[in-house]
């Protein structure tokens, strides 16, 4: 028997966080964040990090990206934020052989083929497009959906700020793409 729910924009924007679009329903994605909760709790490793399934992530607001690799390229220390991380897997595409369009059209969040000013966009010249800026929550999900279309693996360890309200306040957590985290510590 089905049932109407009210759910508050806030609720409502972090279940669309976790979909993936024109294929989920609201139902898909409480199911499978059922499901994660009910089958899998973070595996915590011996180094004092928990690793999370990348296709479930927790909220990653407040996060500063520790360390990352894409394609086994370790980012510089200096470049390891988020939306490079984007940049980064974008520009490993590219150089695959994936022409612009083809980039674009397998970004999931907001793209342009060619170059475009303003609005938080950000032209990468190497791949001939322009992505926008995102938050943690949506950067990770373009993240994690462009590598496992691309089997371009990436791994990610991050650490939430010691502030109030934030999901895991001091913890470091930690993604891989392609292979389980032991191969990718």
């Amino acid at each position: 028997m089905p049932h109407a729910i009210t759910l508050s924009d806030e609720v409502f924007s972090r279940l669309q966080a976790h979909a993936i679009p024109l294929v989920d329903t609201i139902e898909s994605v409480i199911i499978r964040i059922l499901d994660a909760y009910s089958d899998s709790k973070p595996e915590i490793h011996t180094d004092g990090f928990k690793a999370f399934d990348p296709s479930l992530p927790p909220n990653l607001g407040h996060t500063t990206v520790l360390s990352a690799s894409v394609a086994g390229a370790v980012l510089k220390p200096a470049d390891t934020f988020w939306n490079n991380i984007i940049v980064v897997l974008i520009k490993e595409m590219a150089k695959r052989g994936m022409t612009p369009a083809a980039i674009d059209a397998s970004i999931t969040s907001n793209s342009v083929v060619g170059e475009k000013k303003g609005n938080g966009y950000k032209f990468i010249k190497e791949a001939g497009v322009s992505v926008q800026g995102l938050d943690a929550n949506n950067a990770w999900k373009t993240i994690n959906f462009l590598a496992n279309v691309t089997g371009i693996p990436v791994d990610v360890k991050f650490r939430w700020q010691n502030k109030e309200g934030v999901e895991m306040p001091g913890v470091i957590g930690a993604f891989s793409t392609g292979r389980t985290m032991e191969k990718a510590a």
